[in-house]
């Protein structure tokens, strides 16, 4: 492994994406052109485009966003008549029960998803 492979991926996660030929293409003169790897042009690209993003919207602005997403399809579960109080905490518990392994599948932290699945309320 190179110095430069050691120090692009410290704390990193692979993300792999298929991109069209003629982005590929593209991808591969224009490293050649500036010296550098695919992987190190598409690298900066993601980082230019998540500092952009994450001006517009914080990591905090999305996990409220998804946990009144979360809440929203709670609420649509739990109408019903007919429940009682202890089958309503059971379907509660199935439902983040479910959230928290629909998230984890996603690869999140498990300190966000208790941030997300936490603020869901009965």
């Amino acid at each position: 492994m190179t110095k430069e492979f050691d120090a692009h991926t410290v704390n990193c996660k692979l993300v792999g994406v298929m991109v069209p030929q003629p982005i590929a293409e593209y991808l591969t003169l224009y490293g050649l052109l500036k010296g550098k790897t695919k992987s190190n042009v598409v690298r900066t690209m993601i980082h230019c485009g998540y500092t952009e993003l994450h001006k517009n919207l914080s990591q905090k602005q999305l996990i409220s966003a998804l946990t009144k997403v979360y809440q929203k399809e709670w609420g649509g579960l739990k109408k019903g008549k007919g429940f009682t109080d202890v089958q309503i905490e059971e379907k509660f518990t199935l439902f983040q029960y479910d959230l928290v392994n629909k998230l984890l599948y996603k690869s999140l932290p498990e300190t966000t998803i208790d941030q997300i699945v936490t603020k869901i309320k009965m």
